[in-house]
């Protein structure tokens, strides 16, 4: 079992009835996906500038701290009396591929290395004895836990990092000394959120329409002329929604396929103020960082999907695209939000 292997995870998520109830109005057609999926306007070369700058000084400020806090990690390794330090990788290179090999390109990486008077084993035992102070041990190799390590130590979440982990093990140098080999991990979240850019036929759904009939063949919806390149939803409250919920590819039930309702339109709900300021603001407290480049465990999509429609004082209305199984998320038009792991049917019920 490797300690280091960063899998980013996602709940499998099944459409079950919700209870909407329908109610006719009219449905704007779909638009081809390309530069109608945001403003046809022309970009501001300006403000474009200005917001490439401040993501950027962003990111720079997750990393810095995702490497003060692998420094934190590495100063609660422990060591015991006339430990000395060394700086040879070549010592610990067994240790090292126990831990295994990060699989994010967000990742930041420290190292530290004692040699110690000591046969390996009584090393490791010692080393088991003397857990890091604060953290939580996660993983180990081995048939048991004090079997001889390595291990890992996991220190809290944070909302700049995704994982933080200290991994702690012995390498034999001689019979009569041997080499503590920490290694810190931090797997920082980008907070620049993921475009939105999947090709294909796209929709737009006013609030005052009805649901659209089928989603057969969209990959999402469009926000023409809205400013969201950093947000899922406008700033403010919205005075109403539109909920539309459509089946997958099997029909209402997995276990039960009618081919003929597939991707065919479940439920469908009108939200008054209230309820859509809920939505709208449990959809806009959905993450938009995530990890650069990890390995993505996904179950396997159903088809299942929902639009989102609300609308406001001012401004135009808008659209959320919500993929509901495989790796489920939240989308606009311009973001989406990285792999959500929730329960996003549980999740309209709560909210709407």
């Amino acid at each position: 079992m490797k300690v280091r292997d960063l899998v980013v995870a996602a709940t499998v998520v099944c459409l079950g009835v919700s209870g909407y109830g329908p109610r006719a109005v009219t449905a704007q057609k779909a638009v081809a996906s390309g530069e109608g999926v945001g403003s046809s306007a022309p970009a501001n070369s300006s403000a474009q500038a200005n917001s490439s700058a401040q993501a950027n000084s962003s990111v720079r400020a997750v990393v810095a701290a995702a490497r003060g806090e692998a420094q934190h990690l590495l100063a609660l390794g422990r060591a015991p009396a006339g430990a000395t330090m060394m700086n040879s990788a070549t010592a610990c290179k067994t240790v090292d591929e126990d831990l295994g090999t990060p699989s994010g390109s967000s990742i930041v990486e420290a190292q530290r290395s004692w040699r110690v008077h000591g046969p390996l084993r009584s090393v490791q035992k010692w080393l088991y004895a003397h857990p890091p102070a604060g953290l939580q041990l996660t993983t180990w190799i081995g048939a048991a836990v004090d079997s001889g390590g390595p291990w890992g130590y996991n220190d809290h979440a944070s909302a700049k990092w995704q994982s933080a982990q200290l991994g702690v093990g012995a390498a034999y140098l001689t019979p009569s000394t041997t080499a503590i080999c920490l290694e810190a991990q931090v797997a920082w979240l980008d907070p620049r959120p993921w475009p939105d850019n999947v090709s294909g036929p796209r929709v737009h759904v006013a609030v005052a329409a009805v649901c659209p009939a089928t989603d057969a063949k969209l990959v999402g919806v469009s926000n023409p002329g809205a400013d969201l390149k950093t947000r899922l939803l406008p700033p403010g409250q919205p005075t109403a929604a539109l909920v539309c919920s459509y089946n997958g590819y099997n029909g209402p039930s997995l276990q039960l396929p009618q081919l003929s309702l597939a991707m065919k339109l479940a439920h469908q709900a009108r939200l008054g103020a209230a309820a859509a300021g809920r939505l709208a603001s449990a959809v806009n407290a959905l993450p938009l960082s995530h990890v650069d480049g990890g390995l993505t465990s996904c179950p396997a999509g159903l088809g299942t999907a929902a639009i989102l429609a609300f609308s406001y004082r001012t401004g135009p209305d808008v659209d959320i695209w919500v993929a509901e199984t495989g790796c489920p998320y939240f989308a606009n038009g311009y973001i989406r939000t990285g792999w959500i792991t929730i329960d996003v049917v549980n999740f309209l019920h709560q909210y709407s």
